[in-house]
């Protein structure tokens, strides 16, 4: 009988245990924890100033860069009283100067509505661009685009 050995994975992922995937996992968390505490501002932190975002169709008046990236979580988060954002990594891939992120996620919000107050759950899959600050993975990473 063969036994197989499973390679190390880091913990709500499908990354194997390496020095860039565990500073990836950080830069998700610190991605998480601006989500779950509602804090535009940290979650800019993590943003590159050359985000833009295409909505993934051809629509120029739904595009937006950095300073419009800003006015939505800042609009969005005026109406969320609690935040629970639960992400599992399922690939990382590096292509020339981009990590592109796949992750599954299930965010539960309590938001408030003229009618009152009500949770809302969203699970989807997304991607994250990524790009390191600097040449190693040890500078840290910044969203390009994706959120």
């Amino acid at each position: 009988m063969a036994v197989g050995c499973k390679p190390d994975l880091l913990p709500s992922t499908n990354l194997k245990d390496s020095g860039e995937n565990r500073a990836l996992v950080d830069f998700m968390l610190k991605y998480k924890g601006a989500i779950e505490n509602r804090d535009a501002d940290a979650l800019m932190t993590l943003v590159s100033k050359d985000y833009f975002e295409d909505n993934g169709n051809m629509l120029q008046e739904d595009d937006y860069g950095y300073d419009g990236l800003r006015e939505k979580l800042v609009s969005r988060f005026e109406h969320i009283k609690s935040s629970r954002l639960d992400l599992f990594i399922q690939n990382a891939q590096e292509i020339d100067e981009k990590v592109y992120v796949d992750y599954r996620y299930q965010l539960r919000s309590l938001i408030t509505l003229p009618a009152g107050e009500s949770w809302v759950s969203h699970t989807d899959v997304n991607r994250l661009t990524l790009r390191k600050k600097g040449d190693d993975y040890r500078d840290g990473f910044e969203v390009v685009s994706g959120l």
